[in-house]
Order: C-alpha cells, then structure tokens, then sequence
C-alpha cells in the first residue's frame, strides 16, 4: 500500500509539474519561412503566456493578466526586413496590446501601430545574420483553429498564413493516470 500511495503522489506531482509548463497554444507553420524582394528568413514562434511576458514591454495597449500571449522573433538569412505584421483575426476579440521583450534579439523594436493586426516596426532594419528582440501580441482569449497571417516588409509584402492549435494540458494526463492507479488499487483489494 506504501509503495501505491508513493507512485500515486508521484503522478500527481509530475501532472502538476507538467501543467505548470504547458503550451496552450502552437502556431503552424513554424518556423515561418518567408523569401521575396532579395531577402529570406524565418519567423519563429518563441512561446505562449498568460498576461506581459517576463521582461515584456508593452507598447501599444494594455496586456492584461490573463491575457493569452503569442510571442514571435524574426531572422533574417540574407537582405532585410524592416517590420512584421502578426494578425489573427478572432471572434471573440481583436488583439488587446503589442510589445516588445528588450535586449532579446539584435534589433530593437521601435513601435507598434494597429488595430485588427499588430505591426511591429524595427528600429533598424533587421539585416542577414540577425534577429529581432522578441515581440509579441495578445489577446482577450484565443481559440482553436484560429487562423491569421504573418506579413513581412522587405519591399514587397510577403503574407504567409499561420494556424493556432490548442495543446491539451499534461496535467490532465497526470490526473487521468492517478484515477486509473486508484481504481485498479481498489479492485485489487476487493
């Protein structure tokens, strides 16, 4: 019975930990590959968060705490890019602040406009071999299959389409995992 009671706490310890973790949400395609007007590189989904990020700015709106965060850097592999739109348009909600995370990258972000989207503008062009600071949007709610675009200046606008996809919480696993143990101790004992 000791070891059960110790395999059960371990599981539910591991779900918790693993919850505490989550990504609830992933963007595809990523990365987000973009070529055009002689430049090429990469969008790259850095995470998702409740509220301002850790180390967060936010620089047109207001990030609320329970906000859902979608955070993005961009790499350039050859030319330039001189700003990236993110816009995902959502029923229930238009996205509620864009911001930036300092030092993150190579470029700073100098600002963000927008109202539907986000476009969030360098302070110098991110150039081959570089990356932007992070930055990021957010979002009273998002939902599953949600679909947006990427829009990269770089001369011409280059628009790839993205995806949100909800990622079930590892938790939930854990506890399902626990009852299953449980019961099979009961059983066991009956």
């Amino acid at each position: 019975m000791r070891q059960l009671t110790a395999a059960l706490f371990s599981l539910l310890i591991l779900g918790m930990a693993g919850a505490a973790s989550a990504l609830p949400f992933t963007v595809a395609p990523d990365p987000i590959a973009w070529a055009g007007g002689g430049s090429s590189g990469t969008v790259d989904f850095v995470g998702y968060t409740d509220g301002t990020p850790a180390g967060g700015t936010d620089l047109q709106g207001s990030t609320g705490v329970t906000d859902a965060v979608l955070i993005f850097q961009i790499s350039v592999d050859s030319g330039s890019a001189a700003a990236v739109s993110i816009g995902v348009p959502l029923p229930p909600t238009f996205p509620t602040a864009g911001g930036t995370q300092a030092g993150t990258g190579d470029v700073a972000v100098a600002s963000v406009s927008g109202f539907s989207d986000r476009t969030f503008t360098f302070a110098s062009a991110v150039g081959a071999g570089q990356t932007s600071d992070n930055f990021y949007i957010s979002f009273a709610a998002l939902t599953d299959g949600s679909q947006g675009a990427v829009t990269i200046d770089v001369g011409p606008l280059i628009t790839v389409p993205i995806v949100l996809t909800e990622v079930p919480e590892p938790g939930t696993a854990g506890l399902l995992g626990l009852g299953l143990l449980a019961v099979a101790a009961v059983r066991r004992r009956a």
